[in-house]
């Protein structure tokens, strides 16, 4: 009876160790999983948002209009453009708003009447672009 003890008091040691082995690959594989999937989003997410790049085309002070054109590599959309003269945000009607596709030629953007020289901004996900006129 003496010789069998510490048989099974090893058998037991193993078993414990091997339940706590198994225990941790399950827990580190769901992290794992989790950070990977939460990491690939937010690439994604960003891979989006620097393919969304516009430039400033053209100013024509006397129709109040801004020419714009997508350079970008993602579809994108008017209402994520914002229209800046001398730095105060403008209300921006569109020739053609919505869904812009890159290389659907250029936009234009009506504002409130404005005279030059003043210093013309857009900002989009992707970028900044300004010029003065």
């Amino acid at each position: 009876m003496k010789g069998i003890t510490p048989i099974i008091a090893i058998i037991l040691l193993l078993l414990i160790t091997v339940s706590m082995a198994g225990f941790a690959f399950v827990f580190l594989q769901r992290t794992l999983e989790q950070t990977t999937t939460s990491t690939e989003t937010g690439l994604q997410n960003q891979l989006d948002q620097q393919g969304q790049t516009f430039a400033i085309d053209n100013i024509d002070d006397v129709g109040n209009m801004i020419a714009i054109r997508h350079t970008g590599s993602t579809a994108s959309d008017t209402s994520k453009i914002s229209v800046y003269i001398d730095d105060v945000l403008q209300s921006c009607t569109w020739n053609t708003p919505g869904a812009w596709v890159p290389g659907g030629g250029p936009r234009t953007c009506t504002v409130a009447a404005f005279a030059c020289p003043k210093d013309v901004r857009i900002t989009s996900p992707g970028n900044t672009d300004s010029t003065s006129c």
